[in-house]
């Protein structure tokens, strides 16, 4: 994903890439790289064209404005990570069905069961 220049945002660590190059330094709560087996990452791209990362169900803030309205979620494995499981919102908990019916959005979907060696 940092190779690709063009049309990409995404999370890394603590930090926000765009296009390849880092925007923002310091993002959310969470260092992704401390995440363990079963942490939740969601994304959202809201009515409003901005995209929120989640993680555990806390909405880590704005990585993103005026993200159109078409867009993939992809998944990077590196590291430690040996799997993911990628559930569409609908097939979550029903603590997590009241957050997305009371959130506006054009996509989201969550990444579960994060998994390490």
């Amino acid at each position: 994903m940092t190779n690709l220049r063009s049309g990409t945002i995404m999370i890394s660590g603590y930090g926000i890439l765009t296009n390849g190059r880092c925007i923002r330094h310091e993002y959310g709560q969470m260092n992704l790289d401390e995440l363990k087996e079963g942490d939740i990452i969601g994304i959202i791209r809201k009515s409003n064209a901005e995209l929120h990362y989640y993680i555990n169900d806390v909405d880590q803030g704005v990585a993103s404005k005026k993200v159109p309205a078409r867009v993939w979620g992809v998944v990077d494995l590196y590291g430690m990570a040996v799997r993911v499981t990628i559930a569409d919102p609908d097939n979550r908990d029903e603590k997590n069905m009241s957050l997305r019916r009371n959130t506006p959005l054009d996509f989201g979907y969550a990444i579960t069961n994060y998994g390490r060696s």
